[in-house]
């Protein structure tokens, strides 16, 4: 019996050995990509994780270091995690404290500081743009821009993140790009 134990613990850390790693594909130049209703430029040397399905998740460095996340949701998806209800006709202001409020349950081990609250023009769209800080629980400081905004149907969320002291500053331009090559193409 217990050399039949060894013998299947010895098994699954082979299987477990030679699992595939989760598979980052490198954006080897500028590329413009889609999701069901929009439309993005993607900065080239990133990477972006294709195993990911709720949303578009690129990093240069790895999703440790930074990363920039393009959320699309339906009205009555996108806040379903804290029970927040959105609408077409919400307020930029509203969806930011929506937004606030979720970013806070997604980081429960840490603590956010919202920074700054200021409204934002995204696709032609009235959105926010919200700047915070967050600290894990291991001390590590990030900070993070989350922008967003709501259509008739969807609403669109843009968060970027980063270690304090090297990755949010060296890294907020691209975000800015990504930003600004954002598009509605349908609903």
């Amino acid at each position: 019996m217990k050399r039949n134990f060894l013998l299947y613990c010895c098994l699954m850390q082979i299987l477990v050995a030679c699992a595939p790693a989760p598979s980052w594909q490198v954006i080897h130049e500028t590329e413009v990509t889609s999701g069901a209703t929009y439309q993005v430029v993607l900065p080239a040397g990133w990477m972006r994780n294709p195993a990911n399905k709720e949303a578009l998740f690129i990093s240069l460095d790895g999703p440790a270091l930074q990363g920039i996340t393009i959320q699309e949701a339906s009205h009555h998806e996108a806040f379903k995690k804290i029970k927040g209800i959105s609408t077409p006709d919400i307020l930029p202001s509203e969806l930011a404290e929506l937004t606030l409020a979720l970013t806070k349950n997604e980081f429960a081990a840490s603590r956010v500081v919202l920074l700054k609250n200021t409204p934002a023009l995204v696709a032609g769209h009235q959105g926010f743009r919200l700047h915070f800080k967050y600290e894990t629980s291991k001390g590590l400081d990030y900070e993070g821009i989350i922008t967003g905004f709501a259509t008739s149907e969807q609403v669109y969320i843009i968060k970027y993140y980063g270690t304090s002291l090297h990755y949010f500053p060296r890294d907020l331009p691209v975000y800015e790009e990504v930003v600004q090559s954002f598009q509605v193409t349908g609903e």
